[in-house]
């Protein structure tokens, strides 16, 4: 799948791949998947609010099978709070007026930036560099890093760094931990904000997608 397992808020879009498999079928009710089940044919799996389990099975040219299930929870999204907001009085006399203006704005990551290709000796050298433009009204930022294999998705690492300001930032994943667990293969690198209250906003997170190559 090229959405990692998890929750998230809002409806979701899910899109299956298994390499070289020649056909993949798949299920959306957590029962296992069969060669008689509903035939992917690239168009994403939309996911509404609810827990969802996505079972497929990938088969190849050869006849061999790859069996895998993706568990979703997806949240509905929250209603704006809305605080008083008190007008000036207008010119000639008359009671003031109330109304009504939504209390957080977005927190949206802009933008992700990271090399898309990186040779394996100098990511085991150097680690990961991840640079972001982030919202203003960002305090707080995590960045995972997830390898992407025939099975799904796997957390390579995760990091939380406090910027205290919106704009541009760089997050560097290099202790020899991360280093050691980068190899060839596909990542994605997913970056979620959090606010002055504390909390993380997945709704308002950013991804890319980058190689590891020998």
């Amino acid at each position: 799948a090229d959405m990692a397992p998890g929750t998230y808020t809002g409806t979701q879009k899910v899109g299956l791949d298994a390499g070289g498999a020649a056909r993949i079928t798949y299920r959306t009710d957590g029962q296992a998947a069969a060669t008689t089940d509903q035939v992917y044919g690239g168009t994403p799996i939309e996911l509404r609010a609810g827990t969802h389990t996505i079972t497929a099975l990938a088969v190849d040219g050869a006849g061999n099978r790859t069996a895998a299930s993706f568990a979703y929870t997806i949240e509905t999204p929250a209603a704006p709070a809305i605080a008083p907001v008190v007008l000036s009085p207008a010119q000639t006399p008359g009671p003031r007026t109330t109304v009504g203006a939504p209390a957080n704005r977005s927190l949206k990551v802009a933008a992700v930036r990271t090399r898309s290709r990186i040779k394996r000796a100098e990511a085991r050298r150097k680690g990961l560099r991840v640079g972001m433009r982030l919202a203003g009204g960002t305090r707080m930022v995590r960045v995972s890093v997830y390898r992407h294999d025939r099975l799904g998705y796997e957390l390579v690492a995760r990091v939380l760094r406090v910027p205290g300001h919106g704009g541009a930032y760089t997050v560097r994943l290099n202790d020899a931990k991360v280093r050691r667990a980068l190899r060839v293969g596909r990542y994605v690198v997913e970056v979620t904000p959090g606010g002055a209250n504390g909390r993380l906003s997945d709704a308002d997170a950013r991804s890319r997608s980058l190689r590891i190559v020998r």
